[in-house]
């Protein structure tokens, strides 16, 4: 158990050593304080989530990923990802979560198809370096009808 002191408060956080050279900081009362919040919420590719310089962001990403395919079409596949990005972010810029979708061919008249993934709620935690923004962002490709990613999390300030 250790302390390090939070973002926008500068209230000092209880934190969690997970042995393997990470912590997971938690507010004196269990919860982070309200100024610390960072949630981000898209329905297309973009950024999700922009994390300050010197800062680390603990929370979870949800991605639901849909891809149809109408009556008589071929089969269609697609997939939607939560990548970090930016110099010397932790963990290393690259998907870190991926949601892949494959609905199969309709031949039936009048009767599409439909494959739905979900992943999550998934833990992150992603540390952005002292003097470098570092992003979460979301990308797709192949046939995606439907993309919905959230990420529900705080910062912690790391001294």
């Amino acid at each position: 158990m250790g302390t390090v002191k939070s973002s926008a408060s500068g209230e000092n956080l209880r934190c969690v050593d997970l042995g393997d050279g990470s912590i997971i900081p938690f507010g004196l009362n269990g919860a982070p304080a309200a100024s610390d919040l960072l949630n981000g919420f898209v329905s297309a590719a973009g950024t999700l989530l922009t994390i300050p310089a010197g800062c680390s962001w603990v929370g979870s990403i949800v991605i639901t990923a849909v891809t149809n395919v109408a009556s008589g079409g071929v089969a269609a596949s697609g997939v939607v990802s939560v990548s970090t990005a930016g110099t010397g972010v932790t963990p290393a810029a690259g998907v870190q979560y991926q949601a892949d979708t494959s609905a199969p061919a309709s031949a039936a008249s009048g009767v599409g198809t439909v494959d739905r993934a979900v992943i999550g709620p998934a833990p992150l935690y992603v540390v952005a370096p002292a003097g470098n923004v570092v992003t979460l962002v979301v990308a797709s490709s192949g046939t995606i009808t439907k993309l919905d990613v959230h990420a529900v999390g705080y910062l912690v300030k790391m001294e």
